[in-house]
């Protein structure tokens, strides 16, 4: 059965973002984006659950408009924090999550490689870091 195993190591989408970026397909280049972004999501996710801090859809962005997805919600939830390690992890994640939208659903997208991947994959350790730090 699928839950059998022990709980997930988000951060080995990170590792496995890694290795698809030293691939040449496009196929797995756009993987790669994907599976760093999720790495960060998570990864983020975990540290706001062991912060106690919840994560709701109905944080209000700028303007009053509410979060349209948990993705956004998250995000928000760093970028709208006092502290500025948390607003930078919330805009860096921002822009890791336009990324990661581009490659699941533009057939076209400029600057992907190096570019794009090479970007996500830097501010992708970037984040995960700064949680560490936290």
């Amino acid at each position: 059965m699928w839950n059998t195993y022990s709980q997930f190591d988000w951060l080995k989408f990170l590792s496995l973002a890694k290795e698809l970026r030293t691939r040449t397909e496009e196929e797995a280049i756009r993987t790669s984006v994907s599976r760093a972004y999720y790495a960060t999501y998570h990864r983020a996710l975990d540290f706001l659950d062991s912060q106690r801090v919840s994560v709701t859809r109905a944080a209000a962005a700028p303007g009053g408009v509410r979060a349209g997805t948990s993705h956004d919600a998250l995000w928000r939830t760093f970028s709208q924090s006092s502290d500025k390690r948390w607003q930078k992890i919330g805009e860096d994640g921002d822009r890791l999550k336009r990324r990661r939208h581009q490659v699941d659903y533009d057939s076209h997208v400029p600057g992907l490689i190096p570019n794009v991947a090479d970007e996500v994959l830097i501010v992708s350790q970037k984040i995960v870091d700064a949680l560490s730090r936290l």
